[in-house]
């Protein structure tokens, strides 16, 4: 192996759901702007942040991630990949501190400012208890995270004006995680351009679409989608099951069926008064979707909603989150840039796993198998979990 202890390493964390040109256009621009020489992408498995199933399996996505430029990929445990913003960042963070390897992390934001998303963070940071209280307190009027943190900088236009988009509250969310960890990774943010993160349509005058519209049109099987995705991951996407919210309707009908008599307030993120309309609502239950609308108020939104009941059916619980990364499990790479695989193994300060029948017994690493070896059951994936080896190209 040659020599490559310094040589800059970029991380970005990810969920490629699906891998399109806008993720294509930040992964150059991280390495070209950071004058990274690799990168190392945390990418969510098989559910993501929003409360839903990725649209495939995280070994093709891990594929179109490699083919695009990434030189190895990690999997985010799904505790934290469905999980809130906070906690989301922090696993995400953790992992790539773990590798030892990584110097700077790239993400995408609305503002493309840096400097302003840490300030913001170092604001949180070091306002301790009151901040959270405050942010937790318009949480319970019915405000939802983002909203109720702009509301606490409601007196200064500029960083309350910033906290109202998605990516820029991601953005200080990893900002934060990076200064509570006393990481030396430098954050860099890359400003976004295109649709914004929830459009729902494709605008074919726009140069890049968002990934919600983008798996609209797959799944509703239109071809609005083509020009916005790389060749090669139409490609994949054509070779492999499609999952959607609906492939779950039955199994979470069950799940939340057998646990009517305990409740389910030791799920993560569910409270008494969800738990108590859950009860009292389940004999409604038609379909997921339509089961979340149901279940709305004021204090609770469709995306917290959706992640409670995949908690529920994952069996993902409130003491489960509280614990900090504990393995790195390696879902592919580049045979260019194994070096960097070697370097990880030589520097990193957790686990890392290529094979799981070589892997020691873990909670939170048995939590993954479990959830993987559920999607592939009901999408018709012929993946083994110990079989499968990383995607290698």
């Amino acid at each position: 192996m040659h020599q490559i202890k310094n040589i800059k390493i970029c991380g970005i964390v990810a969920e490629y759901n699906p891998f399109h040109k806008g993720h294509l256009y930040q992964l150059k621009m991280s390495k070209k702007l950071t004058g990274s020489e690799g990168v190392v992408i945390v990418m969510s498995g098989d559910f993501v942040q929003r409360g839903a199933p990725a649209i495939c399996s995280k070994y093709q996505r891990a594929k179109m991630a490699l083919l695009s430029g990434a030189d190895v990929v990690i999997e985010l445990p799904a505790l934290y990949a469905l999980s809130s913003a906070e906690d989301f960042a922090g696993g995400s963070v953790g992992i790539l501190n773990a590798t030892g390897v990584v110097d700077t992390l790239s993400f995408g934001s609305e503002c493309g400012d840096t400097d302003h998303l840490m300030d913001i963070a170092k604001k949180v940071c070091e306002s301790g208890d009151t901040l959270s209280e405050k942010i937790r307190s318009g949480i319970r009027t019915g405000l939802s995270y983002a909203s109720s943190l702009s509301s606490v900088f409601v007196n200064n236009p500029q960083d309350s004006g910033l906290l109202k988009s998605p990516n820029n509250i991601l953005g200080i969310e990893y900002c934060k995680a990076i200064i509570r960890s006393g990481s030396s990774m430098v954050p860099f943010t890359i400003k976004r351009n295109g649709q914004d993160h929830n459009s729902s349509d494709i605008d074919p005058s726009k140069k890049y679409a968002s990934a919600s519209a983008i798996r609209g049109s797959i799944l509703e099987g239109k071809n609005e989608h083509s020009s916005f995705i790389p060749g090669y991951v139409e490609t994949l996407l054509n070779e492999t099951p499609k999952a959607q919210t609906s492939t779950f309707n039955d199994i979470m009908y069950y799940s939340l069926l057998k646990n009517t008599a305990t409740g389910y307030t030791d799920y993560l993120g569910v409270n008494f008064e969800l738990s108590s309309k859950i009860i009292k609502d389940i004999d409604k239950y038609k379909d997921i979707d339509s089961f979340i609308n149901l279940l709305k108020s004021k204090n609770m939104t469709y995306t917290g909603i959706s992640r409670c009941l995949f908690h529920i059916m994952l069996g993902i619980k409130k003491e489960d989150v509280q614990t900090s990364p504990r393995y790195i499990r390696i879902l592919g790479f580049k045979k260019d840039s194994s070096d960097i695989l070697h370097m990880m193994k030589e520097q990193s300060s957790l686990p890392i796993i290529t094979k799981l029948a070589d892997s020691k017994q873990d909670p939170m690493l048995s939590k993954d198998i479990f959830c993987s070896r559920l999607y592939d059951r009901l999408t018709g994936n012929d993946f083994d979990e110990y079989r499968s080896y990383p995607v290698i190209i």
